[in-house]
Protein backbone atom coordinates (compact mmCIF):
# COMPACT_ATOMS: atom_id res chain seq x y z
CA UNK A 1 0.00 0.00 0.00
CA UNK A 2 1.39 3.49 -1.02
CA UNK A 3 0.80 6.58 1.28
CA UNK A 4 -0.20 9.60 -0.56
CA UNK A 5 1.47 12.58 0.16
CA UNK A 6 -1.04 14.90 -0.88
CA UNK A 7 -1.68 16.06 3.30
CA UNK A 8 -3.45 18.81 4.37
CA UNK A 9 -1.37 20.76 6.63
CA UNK A 10 -3.56 21.84 9.22
CA UNK A 11 -5.58 17.97 9.23
CA UNK A 12 -4.51 14.53 8.06
CA UNK A 13 -6.81 14.16 5.28
CA UNK A 14 -5.86 11.63 2.89
CA UNK A 15 -4.62 8.89 4.66
CA UNK A 16 -4.40 6.15 1.82
CA UNK A 17 -4.24 5.68 -1.93
CA UNK A 18 -4.05 2.90 -3.91
CA UNK A 19 -1.97 3.32 -7.08
CA UNK A 20 -0.73 0.70 -8.95
CA UNK A 21 0.83 0.40 -12.08
CA UNK A 22 1.65 -2.28 -14.55
CA UNK A 23 4.17 -4.41 -12.81
CA UNK A 24 4.79 -5.11 -9.18
CA UNK A 25 4.67 -2.88 -6.09
CA UNK A 26 8.59 -2.40 -6.56
CA UNK A 27 8.35 -0.23 -10.13
CA UNK A 28 5.08 1.85 -9.72
CA UNK A 29 3.96 4.28 -11.89
CA UNK A 30 2.90 8.27 -9.50
CA UNK A 31 1.46 10.74 -11.80
CA UNK A 32 3.68 14.40 -10.76
CA UNK A 33 1.86 17.62 -11.09
CA UNK A 34 5.45 19.62 -10.47
CA UNK A 35 5.26 19.08 -6.48
CA UNK A 36 3.21 16.41 -6.67
CA UNK A 37 5.06 14.16 -4.15
CA UNK A 38 5.52 10.53 -5.47
CA UNK A 39 6.11 7.46 -3.63
CA UNK A 40 9.22 6.44 -2.05
CA UNK A 41 11.11 3.51 -3.69
CA UNK A 42 11.75 2.64 -7.40
CA UNK A 43 8.86 4.74 -8.82
CA UNK A 44 8.73 6.70 -12.16
CA UNK A 45 7.67 9.71 -12.10
CA UNK A 46 5.53 10.88 -14.79
CA UNK A 47 3.99 14.33 -15.78
CA UNK A 48 0.54 14.99 -16.61
CA UNK A 49 0.87 16.94 -19.61
CA UNK A 50 3.77 14.23 -21.33
CA UNK A 51 1.86 13.13 -24.67
CA UNK A 52 2.28 9.39 -23.80
CA UNK A 53 0.43 9.42 -20.63
CA UNK A 54 -2.31 11.96 -21.99
CA UNK A 55 -2.25 9.47 -24.97
CA UNK A 56 -2.36 6.33 -22.56
CA UNK A 57 -5.47 7.48 -20.56
CA UNK A 58 -7.49 8.65 -23.35
CA UNK A 59 -7.24 12.30 -23.13
CA UNK A 60 -6.56 15.11 -25.79
CA UNK A 61 -4.56 18.14 -26.46
CA UNK A 62 -5.60 21.24 -28.67
CA UNK A 63 -3.25 24.10 -29.36
CA UNK A 64 -4.77 27.65 -30.83
CA UNK A 65 -1.95 29.17 -32.08
CA UNK A 66 -2.27 33.15 -34.09
CA UNK A 67 -2.90 33.30 -37.80
CA UNK A 68 -2.39 36.67 -38.82
CA UNK A 69 -4.56 35.61 -42.37
CA UNK A 70 -7.16 34.80 -40.16
CA UNK A 71 -9.51 36.34 -37.54
CA UNK A 72 -8.75 35.25 -34.01
CA UNK A 73 -12.81 35.22 -33.38
CA UNK A 74 -12.70 32.30 -36.56
CA UNK A 75 -9.21 30.90 -34.61
CA UNK A 76 -10.58 30.13 -30.81
CA UNK A 77 -14.33 29.34 -32.32
CA UNK A 78 -13.06 26.66 -34.99
CA UNK A 79 -10.68 25.16 -31.77
CA UNK A 80 -13.47 25.82 -28.90
CA UNK A 81 -16.13 24.04 -31.20
CA UNK A 82 -17.98 27.58 -30.47
CA UNK A 83 -19.26 30.51 -32.75
CA UNK A 84 -18.79 32.89 -29.74
CA UNK A 85 -15.16 32.27 -28.04
CA UNK A 86 -14.62 35.09 -26.78
CA UNK A 87 -17.22 36.39 -23.81
CA UNK A 88 -18.03 40.33 -24.28
CA UNK A 89 -18.11 40.10 -27.97
CA UNK A 90 -20.22 37.32 -28.79
CA UNK A 91 -21.40 36.55 -32.04
CA UNK A 92 -24.40 38.23 -31.91
CA UNK A 93 -22.08 41.28 -30.60
CA UNK A 94 -20.31 40.88 -33.73
CA UNK A 95 -23.01 41.26 -36.15
CA UNK A 96 -24.33 44.18 -34.55
CA UNK A 97 -21.25 46.23 -34.32
CA UNK A 98 -18.40 45.86 -36.27
CA UNK A 99 -16.25 47.52 -34.38
CA UNK A 100 -16.24 45.19 -31.30
CA UNK A 101 -13.21 42.94 -33.31
CA UNK A 102 -11.25 45.68 -31.93
CA UNK A 103 -11.14 44.03 -28.66
CA UNK A 104 -9.50 40.98 -29.44
CA UNK A 105 -6.93 41.66 -33.31
CA UNK A 106 -4.02 39.70 -34.35
CA UNK A 107 -0.43 41.53 -33.98
CA UNK A 108 3.27 41.69 -34.63
CA UNK A 109 5.32 41.85 -31.40
CA UNK A 110 8.98 42.17 -32.05
CA UNK A 111 9.73 39.26 -29.88
CA UNK A 112 7.00 36.59 -30.11
CA UNK A 113 6.41 37.50 -34.01
CA UNK A 114 2.23 36.76 -34.45
CA UNK A 115 0.19 37.52 -30.92
CA UNK A 116 -3.10 38.28 -30.04
CA UNK A 117 -3.88 41.94 -28.14
CA UNK A 118 -6.48 41.91 -25.92
CA UNK A 119 -8.00 45.05 -25.16
CA UNK A 120 -10.57 46.54 -23.10
CA UNK A 121 -11.21 50.46 -23.60
CA UNK A 122 -11.98 53.45 -21.43
CA UNK A 123 -15.79 54.00 -20.01
CA UNK A 124 -16.79 54.99 -23.78
CA UNK A 125 -16.80 51.25 -24.71
CA UNK A 126 -20.15 50.75 -26.53
CA UNK A 127 -19.27 47.52 -28.68
CA UNK A 128 -17.97 44.76 -26.17
CA UNK A 129 -16.61 45.72 -22.46
CA UNK A 130 -20.19 46.06 -21.16
CA UNK A 131 -21.58 43.75 -23.30
CA UNK A 132 -22.09 40.30 -21.07
CA UNK A 133 -25.64 39.47 -20.34
CA UNK A 134 -27.14 42.11 -21.93
CA UNK A 135 -30.58 41.61 -24.28
CA UNK A 136 -30.49 43.13 -27.48
CA UNK A 137 -34.03 45.11 -29.05
CA UNK A 138 -34.10 44.36 -32.81
CA UNK A 139 -36.55 47.04 -32.96
CA UNK A 140 -34.35 49.57 -31.76
CA UNK A 141 -30.88 48.19 -32.46
CA UNK A 142 -30.01 49.11 -28.93
CA UNK A 143 -28.43 46.51 -25.96
CA UNK A 144 -29.99 46.71 -22.57
CA UNK A 145 -28.97 45.00 -19.59
CA UNK A 146 -25.51 43.84 -18.11
CA UNK A 147 -23.34 45.56 -15.51
CA UNK A 148 -22.35 48.89 -16.11
CA UNK A 149 -19.39 48.83 -12.98
CA UNK A 150 -16.97 45.80 -14.85
CA UNK A 151 -15.67 45.34 -18.22
CA UNK A 152 -14.84 41.79 -19.79
CA UNK A 153 -13.24 40.60 -22.61
CA UNK A 154 -12.24 37.06 -22.03
CA UNK A 155 -11.48 33.98 -24.33
CA UNK A 156 -13.02 31.11 -23.43
CA UNK A 157 -14.75 28.01 -24.04
CA UNK A 158 -18.49 28.69 -24.03
CA UNK A 159 -21.26 26.08 -22.99
CA UNK A 160 -21.58 24.40 -26.31
CA UNK A 161 -18.14 23.53 -26.45
CA UNK A 162 -17.32 19.66 -26.34
CA UNK A 163 -15.95 18.06 -23.15
CA UNK A 164 -12.39 18.00 -24.53
CA UNK A 165 -11.67 21.33 -23.75
CA UNK A 166 -13.07 21.92 -20.05
CA UNK A 167 -12.76 20.48 -17.07
CA UNK A 168 -15.62 17.85 -15.53
CA UNK A 169 -15.22 16.30 -12.27
CA UNK A 170 -12.43 14.28 -11.50
CA UNK A 171 -10.84 15.19 -14.70
CA UNK A 172 -6.84 16.40 -14.54
CA UNK A 173 -6.54 19.25 -17.01
CA UNK A 174 -3.76 21.53 -18.08
CA UNK A 175 -3.41 25.19 -19.71
CA UNK A 176 -0.30 26.73 -21.39
CA UNK A 177 0.17 29.70 -22.47
CA UNK A 178 2.38 32.91 -23.48
CA UNK A 179 1.28 36.45 -21.89
CA UNK A 180 2.24 39.78 -22.19
CA UNK A 181 1.22 42.77 -19.82
CA UNK A 182 1.22 45.82 -21.84
CA UNK A 183 3.80 49.16 -20.14
CA UNK A 184 1.24 51.49 -19.61
CA UNK A 185 -1.41 48.68 -18.03
CA UNK A 186 -3.44 51.31 -15.75
CA UNK A 187 -3.76 50.45 -12.21
CA UNK A 188 -6.68 49.00 -11.33
CA UNK A 189 -9.91 50.15 -9.43
CA UNK A 190 -10.62 47.10 -7.91
CA UNK A 191 -10.27 43.28 -8.89
CA UNK A 192 -8.34 42.43 -12.17
CA UNK A 193 -8.30 38.92 -13.74
CA UNK A 194 -6.70 38.52 -16.60
CA UNK A 195 -6.93 34.57 -16.40
CA UNK A 196 -9.51 33.04 -14.23
CA UNK A 197 -10.80 29.17 -14.01
CA UNK A 198 -14.39 28.96 -13.08
CA UNK A 199 -16.92 26.73 -12.88
CA UNK A 200 -20.19 26.67 -15.06
CA UNK A 201 -23.63 26.16 -14.39
CA UNK A 202 -23.30 25.44 -10.54
CA UNK A 203 -26.18 27.78 -9.99
CA UNK A 204 -29.54 26.16 -8.19
CA UNK A 205 -32.61 26.99 -6.61
CA UNK A 206 -33.03 23.46 -4.65
CA UNK A 207 -30.64 24.10 -2.31
CA UNK A 208 -33.56 25.60 -0.23
CA UNK A 209 -35.23 21.96 -0.54
CA UNK A 210 -31.62 20.63 1.55
CA UNK A 211 -32.25 19.75 4.86
CA UNK A 212 -30.02 21.63 6.14
CA UNK A 213 -30.39 25.01 4.68
CA UNK A 214 -32.13 27.53 6.96
CA UNK A 215 -35.26 28.87 4.75
CA UNK A 216 -37.28 30.01 7.38
CA UNK A 217 -34.48 32.84 7.47
CA UNK A 218 -33.81 32.19 3.77
CA UNK A 219 -36.61 31.03 1.73
CA UNK A 220 -35.44 32.51 -1.65
CA UNK A 221 -31.60 31.96 -1.35
CA UNK A 222 -30.37 30.37 -4.36
CA UNK A 223 -26.90 28.89 -4.29
CA UNK A 224 -24.07 31.40 -6.31
CA UNK A 225 -21.10 28.94 -7.01
CA UNK A 226 -21.00 30.50 -10.77
CA UNK A 227 -19.72 33.81 -8.23
CA UNK A 228 -16.15 33.47 -7.02
CA UNK A 229 -13.84 32.34 -9.64
CA UNK A 230 -11.87 29.10 -8.74
CA UNK A 231 -8.28 30.33 -9.98
CA UNK A 232 -7.37 33.58 -10.60
CA UNK A 233 -3.82 35.55 -12.20
CA UNK A 234 -4.67 38.85 -11.58
CA UNK A 235 -3.08 42.23 -11.34
CA UNK A 236 -3.25 44.78 -8.29
CA UNK A 237 -1.66 47.96 -7.90
CA UNK A 238 1.72 46.43 -7.58
CA UNK A 239 1.71 42.80 -7.83
CA UNK A 240 0.45 40.04 -9.99
CA UNK A 241 -0.93 37.57 -8.12
CA UNK A 242 -2.30 33.63 -8.05
CA UNK A 243 -5.37 33.27 -6.49
CA UNK A 244 -7.69 29.98 -4.89
CA UNK A 245 -11.27 30.56 -3.55
CA UNK A 246 -12.35 27.00 -2.05
CA UNK A 247 -16.61 28.62 -2.32
CA UNK A 248 -18.38 30.62 -4.90
CA UNK A 249 -19.92 33.35 -3.01
CA UNK A 250 -18.53 34.83 -0.05
CA UNK A 251 -15.00 33.18 0.83
CA UNK A 252 -12.33 35.26 -0.78
CA UNK A 253 -9.70 34.13 -2.58
CA UNK A 254 -6.59 33.42 -0.79
CA UNK A 255 -3.36 34.14 -2.74
CA UNK A 256 -1.06 31.06 -3.18
CA UNK A 257 1.74 33.18 -5.03
CA UNK A 258 2.49 36.74 -6.04
CA UNK A 259 5.37 38.60 -7.94
CA UNK A 260 6.06 42.46 -8.05
CA UNK A 261 4.12 43.81 -11.31
CA UNK A 262 7.03 45.56 -12.27
CA UNK A 263 9.14 42.72 -12.65
CA UNK A 264 6.85 41.16 -15.64
CA UNK A 265 5.26 44.04 -17.01
CA UNK A 266 6.55 44.63 -20.78
CA UNK A 267 7.96 41.15 -20.58
CA UNK A 268 6.82 37.57 -22.20
CA UNK A 269 5.89 34.83 -19.77
CA UNK A 270 4.97 31.17 -19.92
CA UNK A 271 1.89 30.04 -17.71
CA UNK A 272 1.62 26.43 -16.89
CA UNK A 273 -1.53 25.42 -14.35
CA UNK A 274 -1.89 21.74 -13.69
CA UNK A 275 -5.66 21.00 -11.75
CA UNK A 276 -7.04 17.94 -10.58
CA UNK A 277 -10.91 18.86 -10.55
CA UNK A 278 -12.09 17.37 -7.68
CA UNK A 279 -13.36 18.33 -4.28
CA UNK A 280 -9.85 16.68 -3.13
CA UNK A 281 -7.88 18.24 -6.04
CA UNK A 282 -4.83 20.24 -6.62
CA UNK A 283 -2.86 22.88 -8.48
CA UNK A 284 0.10 23.83 -9.45
CA UNK A 285 1.67 27.04 -11.14
CA UNK A 286 4.69 27.96 -13.08
CA UNK A 287 5.58 31.33 -14.28
CA UNK A 288 8.95 31.29 -16.61
CA UNK A 289 10.66 33.87 -18.85
CA UNK A 290 9.38 33.13 -22.43
CA UNK A 291 12.83 34.03 -23.46
CA UNK A 292 15.52 32.61 -21.12
CA UNK A 293 13.06 30.09 -19.22
CA UNK A 294 13.62 31.34 -15.81
CA UNK A 295 11.48 30.30 -12.83
CA UNK A 296 9.90 33.53 -12.29
CA UNK A 297 6.65 32.74 -9.82
CA UNK A 298 5.58 28.83 -8.64
CA UNK A 299 2.71 27.82 -6.96
CA UNK A 300 3.80 23.80 -5.58
CA UNK A 301 1.93 22.49 -2.08
CA UNK A 302 2.52 19.05 -2.46
CA UNK A 303 1.43 18.37 1.13
CA UNK A 304 -2.00 20.67 0.44
CA UNK A 305 -5.65 19.68 -1.00
CA UNK A 306 -7.42 22.29 -2.43
CA UNK A 307 -11.36 22.05 -3.44
CA UNK A 308 -11.59 22.72 -7.22
CA UNK A 309 -14.97 21.49 -7.73
CA UNK A 310 -18.20 23.59 -6.46
CA UNK A 311 -20.99 22.22 -4.61
CA UNK A 312 -24.18 23.90 -3.49
CA UNK A 313 -24.16 26.58 -1.28
CA UNK A 314 -26.36 26.71 1.87
CA UNK A 315 -27.22 29.54 4.51
CA UNK A 316 -26.79 27.40 8.09
CA UNK A 317 -26.48 29.55 11.22
CA UNK A 318 -26.05 32.90 9.21
CA UNK A 319 -23.11 31.28 7.22
CA UNK A 320 -22.77 30.88 3.88
CA UNK A 321 -20.77 27.68 2.51
CA UNK A 322 -21.17 24.28 0.69
CA UNK A 323 -23.06 21.76 2.01
CA UNK A 324 -22.44 18.04 1.86
CA UNK A 325 -24.63 17.63 -1.16
CA UNK A 326 -23.58 16.91 -4.88
CA UNK A 327 -22.54 19.21 -7.65
CA UNK A 328 -25.37 20.24 -10.64
CA UNK A 329 -25.29 17.35 -12.51
CA UNK A 330 -24.64 19.65 -15.86
CA UNK A 331 -21.83 21.35 -14.23
CA UNK A 332 -17.55 21.85 -15.60
CA UNK A 333 -14.95 24.44 -14.81
CA UNK A 334 -13.49 26.46 -17.86
CA UNK A 335 -10.20 28.62 -18.53
CA UNK A 336 -10.78 32.37 -19.42
CA UNK A 337 -7.72 34.28 -20.71
CA UNK A 338 -8.32 38.24 -21.48
CA UNK A 339 -9.48 41.25 -19.04
CA UNK A 340 -12.03 41.62 -16.54
CA UNK A 341 -11.87 44.54 -14.16
CA UNK A 342 -13.77 46.50 -11.69
CA UNK A 343 -14.92 49.64 -14.17
CA UNK A 344 -17.44 52.12 -13.67
CA UNK A 345 -19.09 53.31 -16.36
CA UNK A 346 -19.49 56.62 -15.04
CA UNK A 347 -15.62 56.54 -14.47
CA UNK A 348 -14.47 59.39 -17.33
CA UNK A 349 -10.78 59.10 -16.29
CA UNK A 350 -10.81 55.02 -17.31
CA UNK A 351 -8.16 53.96 -19.15
CA UNK A 352 -8.27 51.27 -21.70
CA UNK A 353 -5.89 47.97 -20.37
CA UNK A 354 -4.23 45.69 -22.95
CA UNK A 355 -2.72 42.28 -22.61
CA UNK A 356 -0.89 39.94 -25.14
CA UNK A 357 -1.62 36.34 -25.75
CA UNK A 358 0.07 33.52 -27.70
CA UNK A 359 0.24 30.02 -28.24
CA UNK A 360 -2.58 28.78 -25.59
CA UNK A 361 -2.82 24.71 -25.51
CA UNK A 362 -5.29 22.66 -23.41
CA UNK A 363 -4.61 19.59 -22.30
CA UNK A 364 -7.45 16.97 -21.15
CA UNK A 365 -4.70 14.74 -19.79
CA UNK A 366 -6.98 12.12 -18.02
CA UNK A 367 -10.52 11.65 -17.00
CA UNK A 368 -11.99 10.06 -13.69
CA UNK A 369 -8.58 10.40 -12.15
CA UNK A 370 -9.64 10.95 -8.43
CA UNK A 371 -9.90 8.39 -6.07
CA UNK A 372 -12.40 9.92 -4.12
CA UNK A 373 -15.23 8.94 -7.01
CA UNK A 374 -14.53 5.17 -6.13
CA UNK A 375 -17.83 4.01 -5.99
CA UNK A 376 -20.05 6.06 -8.53
CA UNK A 377 -22.38 3.93 -9.69
CA UNK A 378 -21.58 0.93 -7.73
CA UNK A 379 -23.37 -1.09 -5.24
CA UNK A 380 -22.61 -0.34 -1.57
CA UNK A 381 -23.02 -2.35 1.81
CA UNK A 382 -22.45 -0.85 5.23
CA UNK A 383 -21.33 -3.98 7.44
CA UNK A 384 -20.27 -2.37 10.54
CA UNK A 385 -22.47 -1.65 13.69
CA UNK A 386 -25.33 1.13 13.03
CA UNK A 387 -26.74 1.65 16.70
CA UNK A 388 -25.79 5.48 17.56
CA UNK A 389 -24.15 6.36 14.34
CA UNK A 390 -25.65 8.83 12.28
CA UNK A 391 -23.07 8.57 9.36
CA UNK A 392 -23.51 4.92 9.31
CA UNK A 393 -27.33 4.59 8.96
CA UNK A 394 -27.12 7.20 6.18
CA UNK A 395 -24.51 4.52 4.48
CA UNK A 396 -26.71 1.93 4.02
CA UNK A 397 -28.05 3.69 1.39
CA UNK A 398 -25.89 1.73 -1.02
CA UNK A 399 -26.94 4.87 -4.37
CA UNK A 400 -25.54 7.44 -1.69
CA UNK A 401 -22.09 5.93 -1.84
CA UNK A 402 -20.29 8.70 -3.30
CA UNK A 403 -17.36 11.54 -3.26
CA UNK A 404 -16.62 14.52 -0.66
CA UNK A 405 -15.91 14.66 2.94
CA UNK A 406 -14.65 18.38 4.01
CA UNK A 407 -12.64 17.79 6.48
CA UNK A 408 -14.59 15.33 8.90
CA UNK A 409 -18.38 14.24 7.51
CA UNK A 410 -20.16 15.80 10.95
CA UNK A 411 -18.29 18.63 11.86
CA UNK A 412 -17.55 21.78 9.52
CA UNK A 413 -15.77 24.71 10.61
CA UNK A 414 -19.91 26.44 10.42
CA UNK A 415 -21.86 23.29 11.26
CA UNK A 416 -22.66 20.36 13.10
CA UNK A 417 -24.40 18.14 11.47
CA UNK A 418 -27.52 16.83 13.55
CA UNK A 419 -26.84 13.48 14.34
CA UNK A 420 -30.39 12.39 14.89
CA UNK A 421 -30.99 13.57 10.94
CA UNK A 422 -28.99 10.99 8.49
CA UNK A 423 -31.08 13.05 6.05
CA UNK A 424 -28.99 16.03 6.87
CA UNK A 425 -25.92 14.29 4.79
CA UNK A 426 -28.13 14.92 1.70
CA UNK A 427 -27.37 13.02 -1.36
CA UNK A 428 -23.98 12.02 -0.40
CA UNK A 429 -22.75 9.58 2.17
CA UNK A 430 -19.51 8.60 3.67
CA UNK A 431 -16.55 5.99 3.38
CA UNK A 432 -16.31 6.04 7.11
CA UNK A 433 -17.50 6.74 11.11
CA UNK A 434 -17.56 8.97 13.31
CA UNK A 435 -16.30 9.12 17.06
CA UNK A 436 -14.93 5.58 18.02
CA UNK A 437 -16.75 3.67 16.29
CA UNK A 438 -15.37 1.48 13.56
CA UNK A 439 -17.00 1.20 10.20
CA UNK A 440 -16.86 -1.55 7.36
CA UNK A 441 -18.18 -1.13 3.99
CA UNK A 442 -18.26 -3.59 1.10
CA UNK A 443 -18.40 -2.46 -2.69
CA UNK A 444 -19.05 -4.15 -5.36
CA UNK A 445 -17.37 -2.67 -8.34
CA UNK A 446 -20.19 -4.28 -10.59
CA UNK A 447 -17.42 -5.35 -13.31
CA UNK A 448 -13.61 -6.98 -13.01
CA UNK A 449 -11.14 -3.55 -12.94
CA UNK A 450 -7.69 -3.89 -13.03
CA UNK A 451 -6.54 -3.69 -9.13
CA UNK A 452 -4.62 -0.34 -11.49
CA UNK A 453 -7.95 1.22 -11.99
CA UNK A 454 -8.56 1.56 -7.93
CA UNK A 455 -7.69 4.37 -5.71
CA UNK A 456 -8.67 5.27 -2.62
CA UNK A 457 -9.09 8.42 -0.52
CA UNK A 458 -10.08 8.51 3.29
CA UNK A 459 -10.68 11.43 4.95
CA UNK A 460 -11.32 12.64 8.25
CA UNK A 461 -9.38 14.59 11.28
CA UNK A 462 -9.19 11.72 13.50
CA UNK A 463 -9.23 8.62 11.42
CA UNK A 464 -6.64 6.20 12.60
CA UNK A 465 -6.23 3.45 10.21
CA UNK A 466 -7.30 2.31 6.61
CA UNK A 467 -7.35 -1.64 6.12
CA UNK A 468 -8.35 -2.59 2.74
CA UNK A 469 -9.25 -6.25 1.16
CA UNK A 470 -10.34 -7.40 -2.15
CA UNK A 471 -11.63 -10.01 -3.82
CA UNK A 472 -11.78 -11.44 -7.29
CA UNK A 473 -15.10 -13.29 -6.95
CA UNK A 474 -17.63 -12.77 -10.03
CA UNK A 475 -20.33 -14.09 -8.35
CA UNK A 476 -23.55 -11.81 -7.29
CA UNK A 477 -23.97 -12.18 -3.58
CA UNK A 478 -27.37 -11.21 -1.91
CA UNK A 479 -26.59 -8.51 1.11
CA UNK A 480 -27.29 -11.55 3.63
CA UNK A 481 -24.75 -13.89 1.98
CA UNK A 482 -21.65 -10.96 2.15
CA UNK A 483 -19.89 -13.55 4.47
CA UNK A 484 -19.27 -15.63 1.91
CA UNK A 485 -17.02 -13.90 0.16
CA UNK A 486 -13.51 -14.78 -0.12
CA UNK A 487 -11.45 -11.48 0.69
CA UNK A 488 -7.56 -11.00 0.92
CA UNK A 489 -6.00 -8.34 2.46
CA UNK A 490 -4.30 -5.89 -0.14
CA UNK A 491 -0.77 -6.42 1.13
CA UNK A 492 -0.90 -10.12 1.06
CA UNK A 493 -3.06 -9.61 -2.54
CA UNK A 494 0.17 -7.94 -3.83
CA UNK A 495 2.51 -10.23 -2.66
CA UNK A 496 1.08 -13.27 -4.21
CA UNK A 497 0.06 -12.14 -7.45
CA UNK A 498 3.14 -9.73 -7.86
CA UNK A 499 1.18 -8.13 -10.75
CA UNK A 500 -0.83 -5.31 -9.29
CA UNK A 501 -2.72 -5.22 -12.65
CA UNK A 502 -4.74 -8.48 -11.89
CA UNK A 503 -8.49 -8.28 -11.78
CA UNK A 504 -10.66 -7.38 -8.97
CA UNK A 505 -14.66 -7.23 -8.28
CA UNK A 506 -15.42 -6.33 -5.03
CA UNK A 507 -13.44 -4.15 -1.77
CA UNK A 508 -14.16 -3.82 1.54
CA UNK A 509 -12.85 -0.99 3.68
CA UNK A 510 -12.37 -1.06 7.40
CA UNK A 511 -11.87 2.41 9.40
CA UNK A 512 -10.87 2.55 12.57
CA UNK A 513 -11.25 6.17 14.77
CA UNK A 514 -9.13 8.26 16.84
Amino acid sequence: MIVSKHVRKMTVVVLAALIAGNTGMANVTALAAEGTSAPTGNSKIVDVLNSDFIKSNGGKVISVKPDPDRSPFDVFGEAFGTDSPVEGTTKLVREKRATSVRHVENFKDPIMGNVWKVENHGNDCTDGCYMHNTTYDSATDTFSGGNTDRQRIEIRPNRDTTDDVVGLENDITGYNWKLKIDKDFPKPDGFCHIFQYKSVNATGEAVKDFPLHDKTNFPKFTSDEDGNPILTLSVTASNVEFRWSGIGSEGGMEVLSSIPLNDIKDKWVDMTVKILNSECGWVTMTMKDAVTGKVLMEYNDPNRILDMWRRPEIKYNGATFEGPYPAVSDMFNRPKWGVYRKAEKSNKNLKDARIYLSDITLYKSTVGASAVNLAYGKKAYNTGATDGNALQIANAKPERLTDGVQTDPVRYTNLAVPKDNPSALGGLSWMGTEGSTKGNVIIDLGKKMDFSQVKLFAKSERLKNVDVWVSDDPAAYAEKDLNKIKFTKVDDYIRMTRVQAAPITMLQIATGMM
